[in-house]
């Protein structure tokens, strides 16, 4: 998929598994708000599991054909998701083998469960080797302290719309220098913040219980 003449092609990228209700997707299509439909041909792409074949080339090539791509996806022991890993992996292999017609740049939106955004550090330090090892151009992340929190109260968070719409910004105006990191806490108290973290621990874990089951 490319662009149309004079138009940006942007991928957003959900790098979670959790489907539809995922922190991830929520703030991508919070981000899509702010994006100009009369400037912006937008692609979404979403990581799989169980992929034998791995992904269609279409998927890779627009990837690799894109103006801009935000990466958007939840903290897992300190760094990317196997599954987005697996994206990233495969876009690699394909941009070997294809000669790239632009230098794509990548943004990206992660959050964590804990309440202090630079838990997510060595994820983007993940990310920003990929892009130097692709000849990809680094712009700068949002990192989120506990993102279901952040997105539950994202109607009042003004700092979560004002990140999102610098990310925009710079997006469509292909702003020269770089930007720094966009660190974001959650408005809701601690304690609530824990219940929700252990809420969604214990989802996880029946989750993964049902998996095993069902294997």
């Amino acid at each position: 998929m490319t662009g149309s003449a004079g138009r940006l092609h942007v991928c957003l990228v959900n790098g979670s598994l959790r489907g539809p209700k995922a922190t991830s997707r929520r703030l991508l299509a919070r981000l899509e708000r702010f994006l100009d439909p009369a400037q912006v041909d937008v692609a979404h792409i979403s990581v799989r599991a169980k992929l034998p074949n791995g992904y269609p080339e279409e998927t890779l090539a627009a990837l690799s054909a894109a103006d801009a791509v935000v990466l958007a996806f939840p903290l897992f022991s300190y760094c990317l998701p196997g599954a987005t890993i697996r994206l990233l992996e495969e876009w690699a292999r394909y941009a070997d083998a294809h000669t790239a017609t632009r230098r794509t740049r990548v943004y990206v939106l992660v959050n964590c469960g804990y309440a202090d955004p630079k838990v997510n550090a060595e994820a983007i330090r993940v990310v920003r080797n990929f892009c130097a090892r692709l000849g990809l151009e680094w712009r700068f992340a949002i990192e989120i302290g506990c993102g279901p929190a952040v997105v539950m109260a994202a109607p009042i968070d003004l700092k979560l719309r004002r990140a999102l719409k610098s990310l925009a910004a710079d997006l469509q105006e292909a702003a020269p220098a770089a930007r720094d990191d966009v660190f974001l806490r959650p408005l809701l108290p601690r304690i609530l913040m824990d219940t929700i973290r252990q809420s969604l621990d214990r989802k996880a874990l029946r989750e993964v219980v049902r998996r095993q089951r069902e294997t």
